[in-house]
């Protein structure tokens, strides 16, 4: 199973970055229907990649698999660009940015790094849930 899991890790990298792209990268938002749409365009490039990765790992998957990993790839990325957007100060502010969404306005303490260790260790996350727990309820 740890070869497994590294495997999917490894593709999970590849997706999330180089073959992500700059254009998808910097586009990526919920602040207008196209940004939206390359957001959803990505996860499911994502979902997908993981997806075939587990059917040819033969780890037993079901398409309520593909969407938790997409809707949850892109809740995180659609979060992170938001967040980013607004610059949060503190970890109260994070909870009331989920809260009160485009309402709530915010300082600056959350560093681009933070934010991404953030979104892989939600990513990272899904793929444990999918390898190990998941499937195993399948």
């Amino acid at each position: 199973m740890t070869f497994k899991f590294l495997t999917l890790l490894f593709v999970h990298l590849l997706l999330d970055y180089p073959l992500q792209g700059q254009f998808l990268g910097e586009k990526k938002s919920l602040t207008s229907f196209f940004g939206a749409y390359l957001l959803l365009v990505h996860s499911f490039i994502w979902g997908m990649g993981i997806i075939w990765t587990m059917h040819f790992l033969s780890i037993p998957w079901e398409w309520t698999t593909l969407g938790f990993l997409v809707i949850g790839h892109a809740h995180m990325d659609g979060w992170k660009a938001y967040i980013l957007s607004r610059r949060i100060k503190n970890s109260d502010d994070i909870v009331r940015s989920l809260m009160y969404g485009s309402n709530y306005v915010a300082g600056s303490w959350l560093t681009l790094e933070v934010a991404f260790f953030i979104d892989q260790t939600w990513h990272i996350l899904q793929i444990i849930l999918v390898t190990f727990f998941y499937s195993a309820f399948i």
